[in-house]
C-alpha cells in the first residue's frame, strides 16, 4: 500500500516541476521592452537620441539632442548671443509599432540654457541669492 502513495506523490511531484518548468521557460521567450531608456553613449560627435515620455507602445516618442559648433559670424563676439557651439532639440512622434515617425517639434536650445530663471513661482532665483549672500556676511 505505502508504495503505491509513493508512486502517486512522486507522480504529481513531477507533474508540479514539469508545469512549472514549462511556465519559466515560457515567460522567458516574450521579447522585453524596458520603460526607461538604455544609457545614452555620447561619443556620437554631438548626437544623443532618448526615448520615453509616452504610453507604453503607444504614442511613443524619440528625443534628439544635437550639439555642433556655432555657424561663423553668428552674433557679436562680445554679446550673449555669441555662441561657440549650438544645441538643437528634436521631438518624434512614434506610431503604429514604429511604422510611422512624424517630427513635432524642433528648438534651438542654445539660448535656452544661459537663462537663470523663466517663468518660476516663487521663490525666485534672486531670493534665493540674496538669501545665501545675506547668510554668508553673518
Amino acid at each position: 500500500m505505502q508504495s503505491r502513495w509513493t508512486y502517486v506523490a512522486t507522480g504529481m511531484m513531477t507533474g508540479i516541476i514539469g508545469v512549472l518548468l514549462t511556465l519559466l521557460i515560457a515567460q522567458n521567450r516574450e521579447p522585453q521592452a524596458w520603460a526607461a531608456p538604455q544609457s545614452v553613449d555620447n561619443t556620437h560627435d554631438g548626437l544623443i537620441m532618448g526615448s520615453g515620455g509616452a504610453t507604453t507602445n503607444t504614442q511613443d516618442v524619440l528625443w534628439v539632442l544635437y550639439k555642433r559648433p556655432a555657424p561663423a559670424g553668428s552674433g557679436a563676439k562680445d554679446s550673449i548671443l555669441s555662441k561657440a557651439e549650438r544645441v538643437t532639440l528634436c521631438c518624434y512622434q512614434v506610431a503604429n509599432g514604429a511604422r510611422n515617425m512624424k517630427l513635432v517639434a524642433v528648438r534651438d536650445i542654445s539660448f535656452d540654457i544661459d537663462l537663470v530663471e523663466y517663468g518660476n513661482d516663487k521663490p525666485h532665483v534672486k531670493e534665493i541669492v540674496d538669501e545665501l549672500k545675506k547668510a554668508e556676511k553673518k
